[in-house]
């Protein structure tokens, strides 16, 4: 009893500090969603783990592919439909282009100097005007030799350990990342820039969504002390930050010692300091560039692992899948012969299960979220300003007018015009789209077609000989990887 009173207390003292404040109603139309309790709003039915299934449910529970929920006051707009997203984000992106603030986020020192977080305004732009000019398109083909010589690496750590798998899946996404992005060789996941690096991406995609944190419910809270009931989160943001400081500046040091040494440059990193040193930049220019190189890896890698470990899972759960794609390659490259990306357009269903990769589970199932600038209209609907907009990347991968069966994994839906425009769905939308989603693809595709090239993957076989099942299962969080599982990796041949 006493301590279900100290709870209702805390819960009181939770809703008196937080800046929720009475407003009179308004005659307004809100998209469907679960009904609001007076003053918390939706606050108990916002879902801590997978939300993309959760909104998904709601979607089907209330007809509709636009929902809405209210927190303390706080507008959520949840979209399950391409289409819908593709309405407000892109053809209103004027509108649709800002980020939420998110206390956490905050707290945790990722929203100053990320991109992908950052409001909307002067300073994401100059960032997003470096990402555009170091990733576009026609630069991506000087990262080419990068991207073989790490992939090579990867096949041959394969040949030799296939079954730490998921290891080496960490490592080569490290591995290209780092060596593009400051010239670092890492060899292993446990090296010490990687360890930084994941450790900090792990506590902001823990801390990234509406319901994640308290302190993201209650912002007051951010003003009490960590011993207030409640409010561990401010020791987990000073850990966070400490690691956040140093994933920042360590490798970035390295860059610009060998810069000022003299020493010619090949990274991404290095060109810019280089710019830097010619003069005629901003004064905090540096600055800006160590925050762009540092989010290049942390915003890359860790989407590259889910990717990459989630082609291996359906290639041991669907096996005539593995062997068109043998039947391509081999036709098309010869047996036991690498692909270059001169192939790329010559193999048009590694293409194929380069996209269903994407589809069948999304490395980020929700969207990074989008906040209004201004007061919307949309269908009669009513969407404030500072609304936070969650595009369900999940939800529209599964929509079946567009992907019929989508819980099977079948690359064949995109050798046909059905899903030409659904095929980018993972990279985002509008003015927000991933900078990086050229890179991003060079880079998984060229390790989906290598792998198919020398190895066949299959149910790994107990100790009886029996296959293994094998659980189709997603962790939770911002970044959404495969739970550990096992499987067979062989070379296709001697030769290969």
């Amino acid at each position: 009893m006493l301590l279900l009173t100290l709870d209702l207390l805390v819960l009181c003292a939770l809703i008196a500090l937080s800046s929720y404040h009475l407003r009179r109603p308004r005659q307004v139309s809100f998209p469907p969603g679960p009904k609001p309790y007076p003053i918390i709003g939706n606050i108990l039915e916002l879902p801590l783990g997978k939300p993309w299934e959760t909104y998904a449910r709601w979607g089907r529970i209330y007809g509709s592919d636009i929902l809405h929920a209210q927190a303390l006051g706080n507008h959520i707009l949840i979209i399950n439909s391409h289409k819908i997203a593709k309405d407000l984000l892109e053809r209103r992106a004027q509108a649709y282009s800002d980020r939420p603030h998110i206390p956490m986020i905050e707290l945790l020192d990722w929203q100053n100097f990320n991109t992908v977080l950052m409001p909307y305004g002067g300073l994401w732009r100059r960032h997003r005007h470096i990402f555009q000019r170091v990733f576009r398109r026609d630069i991506i083909q000087d990262y080419h030799p990068i991207l073989l010589t790490k992939t090579n690496e990867f096949l041959q750590n394969l040949l030799v350990n296939p079954d730490d798998f998921i290891l080496h899946c960490r490592t080569v996404s490290a591995a290209i990342v780092m060596k593009v992005v400051y010239n670092l060789d890492i060899k292993s996941p446990d090296d010490r820039y990687v360890v930084l690096a994941e450790r900090a991406l792990l506590a902001a995609s823990e801390n990234l969504l509406p319901g994640s944190s308290i302190v993201n419910i209650f912002p007051a809270l951010r003003h009490l002390p960590s011993w207030f009931p409640g409010c561990r989160f401010h020791r987990v943001a000073e850990a966070c930050r400490k690691m956040t400081l140093e994933m920042r500046q360590a490798p970035s040091n390295v860059v610009k010692q060998a810069v000022r040494s003299g020493q010619s440059s090949s990274s991404i990193l290095g060109r810019l300091f280089e710019e830097c040193k010619k003069g005629g930049k901003p004064a905090d220019e540096e600055k800006v560039m160590i925050d762009v190189a540092s989010i290049a890896y942390a915003g890359g890698a860790d989407t590259t692992v889910s990717s990459v470990t989630t082609f291996f899972l359906a290639m041991a759960l669907n096996p005539t899948v593995q062997e068109r794609a043998l039947s391509e390659l081999d036709r098309v490259l010869g047996p036991g012969c690498l692909p270059t990306f001169e192939d790329r357009a010559s193999l048009p269903y590694i293409e194929a299960i380069y996209h269903e990769v994407l589809r069948w589970h999304p490395a980020v199932p929700l969207c990074v979220p989008h906040a209004t600038l201004e007061d919307d209209v949309y269908e009669g609907w009513t969407i404030p300003k500072g609304t936070v907009v969650i595009p369900n990347i999940w939800a529209m991968t599964r929509d079946e007018d567009i992907f019929p069966d989508p819980e099977t994994f079948r690359p064949e839906r995109f050798l046909s015009d059905t899903a030409i425009l659904e095929k980018d769905l993972a990279y985002g939308f509008g003015r927000r789209v991933c900078a990086g989603s050229n890179f991003a693809s060079a880079t998984l595709w060229i390790i989906i077609a290598s792998v198919l090239s020398k190895f066949t993957i299959t149910r790994a076989r107990g100790l009886d000989g029996q296959e293994i099942d094998i659980a189709t299962e997603f962790t939770d969080g911002a970044i959404s990887h495969p739970k550990p599982f096992k499987c067979a990796i062989q070379p296709r041949s001697t030769k290969a």
